[in-house]
C-alpha cells in the first residue's frame, strides 16, 4: 500500500485493512507508529493504537449484516425519503417506534402508512441488502 513505508502512517478511509481480535472481536485497521506495524480500533473519536500481533486476523470479507441492523439502514432511508416527500409526520426516531413497528422493519413488512414510494423504497433495499444480512 502506498504510503506504508513512512514511520508514521494513516490510510485513507477507502484503503484501509480491517483485522478483528481473534479473542475480543475489536475491530480495527493497519496504522505505522514509530516504524512499527499497529491497528488502530475502530473507535470513533479516539486513537486507541495496539501493535499488530498474531492475535489480529485480516477481515477478508465484510461481515453480514444482522436483521436489526438491516432494519435501521432500510428505516433510515425512510426517514430521508419522508422529509424529502414532506412527510414528516411519519417521521419518528427508531427507538420510539412501538414493538410491533419494530418487527415490521425487521421481519420484511416495512412501512404500512404513507405513499406507496416508501413501500417501494423499502422493499427495493431490503431485498438488495438482504444479499448480504444472515
Amino acid at each position: 500500500m502506498k504510503g506504508e513505508e513512512a514511520d508514521h502512517y494513516d490510510p485513507k478511509v477507502h484503503e484501509r485493512r480491517w483485522y478483528s481480535h481473534a479473542r475480543t472481536g475489536d475491530r480495527a485497521y493497519f496504522v505505522k507508529r514509530e516504524g512499527r506495524e499497529c491497528v488502530r480500533l475502530d473507535r470513533p473519536n479516539e486513537e486507541l493504537i495496539r501493535p499488530l500481533g498474531p492475535e489480529w486476523k485480516e477481515d477478508h470479507e465484510t461481515r453480514p449484516l444482522n436483521m436489526s441492523q438491516l432494519a435501521r439502514i432500510c428505516y433510515a432511508a425512510d426517514q430521508e425519503l419522508c422529509k424529502a416527500l414532506g412527510e414528516r409526520s411519519l417521521m419518528k426516531d427508531w427507538l420510539s417506534l412501538r414493538d410491533e413497528e419494530m418487527h415490521a422493519w425487521m421481519s420484511g413488512q416495512g412501512p404500512t402508512k404513507g405513499p406507496k414510494a416508501r413501500r417501494d423504497a423499502y422493499m427495493g433495499l431490503w431485498e438488495k441488502l438482504k444479499g448480504i444480512s444472515r
